[in-house]
């Protein structure tokens, strides 16, 4: 592994490879690359890539370590393995990615690593130089996290599932704060929830979002609404039943014009939970990126029904950054910096929430007008010029810069 190697002074490790994925953590850790690689000396290590083997290879420019696991060998580790980082390495050929890391941190020899997401600070225990600085993207606060799932009152299997996650996660992810030198969070209020348990410096990640090459227009008829996600979790399905039971029926009832288009991965065993089926409600089942792009082009609105707390939700960037305009239950909308009734509408209630998509079906220039402030608030915020600067400005830029472990120019 360490033939012709060229030594970088940062090694940035992240879990999945996120070329050919699309949406929330894939999209996220690939914007970060791509803001880091403009300036920062760096190698970056996946840790797994979904595509065919063998391993490991360089793709990118970057170091995959291995390839897809099954879902047959993750059932058995759950089964095998109760050690507190087991929710994490799960996804790996963990053996094989230890040793193959081990391997490219002694090649490499870095001054710094940055793990990004929980899910790559499981190796965090082979940094044993203490001279070396650790930076960790913390993806969510996963202690947060969990704690807000249990107002939605799970049945009690999934209770005592999440109590045994929690003390995981709160494990693993206090270990990686108290080595880390530098904390990189996804929201303002993420980095309050986690400062008090580090020692080193914690700020917000320079993430941007591109903006779709159309121009929105905002035409008087009302469309549809959209939906968006990959359903594959307990809290998503609760947040899209939820939604469908206690707002979009009552509504589409009363307002049988009123159209919802949901597009992502949704089984069918969800989808014999709906309470509507076509005309009013349209299932598109995994599009493409191109079916999602005219799928986003063409809603009139649409909405997030995240009801988990802590992180960002990258789905209402994407919404925000195509200037349409969207309702949402609160953690939807936590460090967007979206300002409810002028970029966005927040709902508390499933009422509040129906009166939301009221107005939005009926009043044209309330869309254009929300739509159009949110795409703003994105370009002065998450813009990849703003995402720069924020890390320009960031005290752990600072810190590379004095090590020398920025870019030369050529």
């Amino acid at each position: 592994m360490s033939a012709n190697l060229v030594r970088k002074k940062v090694l940035f490790v992240t879990p999945v490879a996120p070329w050919k994925l699309f949406g929330g953590t894939p999209a996220a850790s690939r914007n970060l690359i791509t803001v880091f690689s403009e300036s920062v000396d760096m190698q970056v290590c996946c840790l797994r890539s979904d595509g065919p083997g063998p391993w490991p290879r360089q793709v990118h420019d970057a170091t995959v370590l291995s390839g897809t696991i099954s879902g047959l060998s993750r059932k058995l580790k759950f089964f095998l393995d109760f050690s507190a980082d087991s929710f994490a390495h799960r996804q790996f050929a963990k053996q094989t990615v230890r040793a193959r890391f081990a391997a490219l941190l002694a090649g490499h020899r870095p001054e710094f690593v940055i793990f990004d997401h929980i899910y790559s600070s499981w190796l965090i225990h082979l940094i044993q130089d203490p001279a070396i600085r650790i930076g960790y993207i913390a993806h969510d606060d996963m202690v947060a996290f969990v704690d807000s799932l249990t107002p939605l009152r799970p049945p009690f299997a999934k209770r005592l599932r999440f109590a045994g996650l929690r003390r995981q996660y709160q494990q693993l992810q206090t270990k990686v704060l108290r080595r880390a030198d530098f904390v990189l969070t996804m929201t303002p209020e993420d980095a309050s929830r986690l400062r008090p348990a580090t020692g080193g410096a914690v700020e917000v990640a320079p993430l941007f979002f591109d903006f779709p090459d159309f121009e929105r227009e905002y035409p008087a008829d009302f469309r549809y609404l959209f939906v968006t996600g990959s359903f594959d979790t307990w809290e998503k399905q609760l947040g899209l039943t939820r939604f469908l039971n206690n707002v979009f029926a009552p509504l589409a009832a009363r307002r049988p014009d009123f159209r919802l288009v949901i597009a992502g991965r949704i089984s069918e065993q969800l989808r014999q939970q709906f309470p509507i089926g076509e005309p009013q409600l349209r299932v598109v089942q995994s599009p493409s990126d191109a079916e999602m792009q005219e799928l986003v082009r063409q809603a009139s609105a649409a909405v997030v029904l995240d009801l988990q707390s802590s992180g960002l939700k990258i789905k209402t960037m994407d919404f925000a950054a195509a200037g349409l305009p969207l309702a949402s239950w609160p953690p939807g909308v936590e460090g967007t910096m979206l300002v409810p009734e002028t970029s966005c509408l927040r709902a508390d209630t499933a009422e509040g929430f129906i009166a939301h998509l009221d107005r939005l079906s009926t009043d044209p220039e309330l869309r254009q007008r929300l739509g159009s402030s949110a795409r703003t608030v994105v370009q002065e915020n998450f813009s990849r010029d703003a995402a720069r600067a924020r890390l320009r400005d960031s005290q752990f830029y600072a810190a590379l810069a004095a090590a020398g472990a920025l870019q030369t120019a050529s």
